[in-house]
């Protein structure tokens, strides 16, 4: 909703695939996938160690968007894993 001002819900990628997309969603994600980082853990990793080492961040916030809950949690301790954090058990 934010950027397109329509409720929006995570999809899996099958459903995301055959979705038909407006004009106005397709510049939204031409957009949006600029900031977007995907890959491995170790791509990921040099990728947010490159952006950090461009702009002097002092620290970084990660999001992961994914239409799985068990998924997500992956994603996470993945990129934990990648960088040599112990991921916490909730």
């Amino acid at each position: 909703m934010f950027h397109s001002g329509e409720i929006r819900k995570l999809v899996s990628p099958e459903t995301a695939a055959v979705h038909e997309y407006t004009q106005k969603q397709r510049d939204i994600i031409t957009q949006q996938s600029a900031l977007w980082i995907v890959g491995s853990p170790e791509t990921v990793r040099e990728q947010i160690m490159t952006k950090v080492a461009e702009t002097g961040a002092s620290e970084v916030m990660i999001t992961t968007t994914m239409h799985s809950y068990e998924l997500r949690q992956r994603s996470y301790r993945l990129l934990a894993e990648a960088f040599g954090l112990t991921p916490r058990v909730f």
